[in-house]
């Protein structure tokens, strides 16, 4: 599939914006909310992908403890 299309760089508070095609987010699999990552070329191209979520398990064991904080704490007193 080859596509081109030209899309105007537009400026909102102190960040430079454009939108991304539906068809872009359809063919790299993104949605509303994902992030992408941009890899910069040394022939001055852009390659855009889905960008990997990495998994914080520091985040994740603080949310477990604060949601089985009393079961925990019963646990220990035994």
């Amino acid at each position: 599939m080859s596509m081109e299309k030209k899309y105007k760089i537009r400026k909102s508070g102190n960040s430079d914006v454009t939108t991304i095609p539906k068809e872009v987010k359809e063919h790299i699999g993104v949605n509303t909310g994902d992030s992408i990552s941009y890899l910069l070329k040394e022939d001055g191209s852009i390659v855009i992908t889905k960008a990997v979520e990495e998994v914080d398990i520091d985040q994740i064991v603080i949310s477990v403890m604060a949601e089985y904080d009393e079961a925990i704490k019963d646990l220990v007193d035994l």
